[in-house]
């Protein structure tokens, strides 16, 4: 949804989400295994499986909940500051 603010174009926004979640985390997770417990697409899928034996449940949803309350006040910012006719 950001992404999609941000960018203003749909294949950008998909391109970069998609990028970053199978790209980008598993690069930065293999260089260094402790920012697994800090990237927003590792903590989606802990919370899918319902928590690891390295990150538990409770942390990948409190994270994934504070991503999320940042991503809405960013895009509730650039909305209202923005032209929406264009």
């Amino acid at each position: 949804m950001v992404l999609g603010i941000l960018l203003r174009s749909p294949i950008s926004s998909i391109s970069l989400g998609v990028l970053w979640l199978l790209i980008v985390e598993n690069i930065v997770g293999a260089v260094k295994a402790s920012t697994l417990q800090w990237l927003p697409g590792n903590q989606l899928g802990t919370i899918a499986v319902g928590g690891t034996e390295t990150i538990s449940y409770t942390h990948a949803l409190s994270l994934s909940g504070l991503y999320v309350g940042i991503a809405l006040v960013v895009a509730t910012v650039l909305f209202t500051r923005r032209d929406v006719a264009n």
